[in-house]
Formats: structure tokens, sequence, C-alpha cells
């Protein structure tokens, strides 16, 4: 019964955030997202914040500001229309939000977003480190569908996460992309998100959407990308196509990693790291 209550909220509560990231440019009453989550209005915000570890507010807020730092970045909207569609009265007070969450204004991040863009399509040699990974048992969720939704399973994870108090013992966040989706079925395309854990008691996983899995040690050819998620299938692509051939390294059996080093909740999109690594013979 309590699996299933579990489950039962972790649900509701992802079915709340799809609606924030599907309603961004709306006033939302608590009324009616506590209804979208059939929940009582009085108790919705409590329960949000105890499972999201933010409130509904700094939710939009967050999405708005990535939402903006990737229309800075990959458009040459005016700025200040970027502003008020974020939610921003002025462009001042979008400047000192903007600042706050990346570090940088606007018009520089316009700018680094430009000079990273402009060498990733020119075909800048890729820098790729071999690198030896211990073997690692992490626990997993897994996602069958397009990659584009894998944010959704990200945030299953973290309340899941939340929901057994384990968010402090997370050590390392890594994701499998298994499958091609020009060759597979896209309903049929696998992604596990992974969280690797710090000695410790091994939770239950009573929960049928969550499983354990043990990572291979061994070699790996290792490029450390920065920039946007979107750019990761490209730089895979790369990867394989440009710098494999040439590399004199053979592959062997076993999914490829992504391993993010910072988290994407609070890092603009141009300043994510994570190192895209190949399984090779040693």
């Amino acid at each position: 019964m309590r699996q299933n209550t579990e489950r039962d909220y972790r649900r509701r509560i992802l079915k709340v955030m799809d609606h924030l990231r599907a309603h961004l440019d709306e006033t939302l009453s608590f009324e009616r997202l506590a209804g979208t989550a059939c929940f009582s209005p009085f108790h919705f915000h409590r329960i949000y914040r105890g499972m999201v570890g933010e409130t509904v507010a700094d939710t939009v807020r967050r999405l708005r500001l990535l939402r903006a730092a990737t229309a800075v970045g990959t458009t040459d909207r005016a700025i200040i229309d970027i502003a008020v569609e974020a939610g921003f009265d002025s462009g001042r007070g979008f400047t000192r939000a903007f600042v706050a969450r990346t570090g940088m204004t606007p018009s520089d991040y316009r700018r680094q977003h430009a000079r990273i863009d402009h060498d990733f399509r020119r075909g800048v040699p890729m820098d790729v480190e071999i690198k030896e990974f211990p073997a690692r048992r992490v626990v997993a969720m897994r996602k069958l569908g397009p990659y584009t939704e894998v944010p959704r399973v990200w945030d299953a994870l973290l309340l899941w996460m939340r929901q057994r108090e384990l968010t402090g013992r997370i050590e390392a966040c890594i994701g499998i992309p298994y499958d091609n989706p020009a060759e597979v079925p896209i309903d049929q395309v696998r992604y596990d998100a992974c969280f690797g854990l710090s000695a410790g008691p091994e939770p239950d996983l009573l929960d049928d959407e969550m499983h354990w899995l043990d990572l291979p040690g061994g070699a790996y050819a290792v490029y450390r990308h920065v920039g946007p998620y979107t750019l990761i299938a490209e730089a895979f692509n790369r990867l394989y196509g440009l710098w494999l051939p040439q590399s004199g390294v053979t592959l062997r059996e076993a999914p490829p990693l992504e391993i993010y080093l910072n988290d994407a909740r609070s890092t603009p999109p141009d300043r994510l790291v994570t190192e895209l690594a190949l399984p090779i013979e040693g």
C-alpha cells in the first residue's frame, strides 16, 4: 500500500510539473494546480515543496529563466522581448535575475553562446582522453520514448530520491542512451537515468519503475562536452563518425555513458559539463 501511495504522489506531482512547463506564460492559481494533482488546495503547496524541494513559484521562475537563457543564446530576438516573455517588467530586473542564474549578463551570454556554437559547427578537433572507470552499482529509472522527454525521467527520479531522503548521498549522475532513434521505433528508445550513491544501506527498490544496474568498469574514451544537452547527440555523432575511425581504438560491448558534472536545475545551458564516454578495449 505504501509503495502504491508513493508512486501515486510522485505521478501527481509530475503531472503538475508537466502542466507548469506547458503553461509557463499563464497565471496559475494554487486551486487549479491542486486540482491538476487531485490534492486539497489547503495542503497542496506543502506537499509540492516537500517533494520537489522548491515552491511552485520557484519552479516557474527557474523554468522561465532557463527558457529565456535558451532564447538569448540561440536566437537574435531582442533581449527586452525575451525579458517580458519571462515575466519581467523591465530589462534591468531581468538582467539581475539572469546574472544571478548564469553569472553573466544576457549580452555576454549571447556572445559566449555564439562562440561555442561557431567552434562546434566548424568542427574544432575533439580533445578525447582515455580514462579507466571503476565498476559502479547505480540505482536507475528506465525511460522508453524520445530523448526529448529525458528531463521528465530525471524529475521523477529526483522525486523518488527525495521521498527516501537519499539526495544527500548522490555521488554520480549518469545517463545511459542505449539506442539510436534513427534505427529504433521512437516509443522503444531506451534511456536509464542513474544515481551512484555513497556508502550506506541500499534503498529498497519495491517500486517497479526502479532497478539496480551494475556498470562495468574498464577503459573509456571520454570527451568533455561543454554546452546544452541538446548538442549531445551531435557530439556523439562526431565521436563515432569522425574521431573513432582515426583513433585506433576498438569499442567493446557496453553502452556509452553521459556523466553529468553539474546540476541542470541551477546551471545555464552553456555552462553544463557532460563527459561523453565510449567503452573501449583496454
